[in-house]
């Protein structure tokens, strides 16, 4: 062997040891850091499926709040598509003036204060474009999942029985006796 290896081979048997103690000292805060995650997220998702429950089982027993919820998020997402166009629009309108202003001889250093002052308002109007449009899209996705567990209401009301009292550690029974005891 070479010079060379003997080097490395030295080197890992050395790295080896205190990487070993390090490991085994570190895996029990590791371990207890994995298991305050995996409770918080479960509390999360426990959390979630409750007031899921609720807001469908809201929406089953009374036909209008589901049309008043249907009409809200249509109209949000109508007034705020409506405002992403006008808003980029008048950007876009902003930004084709301050471009022409060139042409009309108007001072170099106002001319290129306006075009950059307009291409920041038109960046800001994309980007915020991009925020409500996404916030749109989720919230229609949400009245379609909403709508989709409401038509089959009966299994998906008993299978979230059964989730929530699995993430409670009770048997599926008794989270049934709860409900109708309430």
């Amino acid at each position: 062997m070479s010079a060379e290896n003997w080097v490395f081979l030295m080197l890992g048997a050395l790295l080896s040891i205190p990487l070993s103690i390090a490991a085994n000292l570190l895996t029990p805060r590791f371990q207890n850091w994995l298991d305050r995650r995996a409770l918080s997220v479960h509390g999360k998702t426990l959390e979630r499926l409750k007031e899921e429950l609720h807001r469908v089982r809201m929406m089953n027993e009374n036909p209008k709040l589901l049309y008043y919820i249907i009409i809200n998020r249509v109209l949000l997402t109508l007034i705020a598509i409506l405002t992403c166009i006008v808003l980029a629009a008048f950007t876009v309108l902003f930004w084709l003036s301050a471009l022409g202003s060139e042409v009309v001889n108007m001072p170099y250093v106002l001319s290129i204060l306006k075009f950059s002052l307009m291409s920041v308002l038109m960046l800001t109007s994309l980007l915020l474009l991009n925020f409500v449009s996404l916030r749109t899209i989720s919230n229609l996705y949400a009245l379609v999942l909403d709508l989709i567990r409401l038509l089959n209401f009966g299994n998906y009301e008993k299978d979230t029985l059964t989730r929530i009292a699995e993430l409670e550690g009770r048997k599926p029974r008794d989270q049934a006796t709860d409900e109708q005891s309430g």
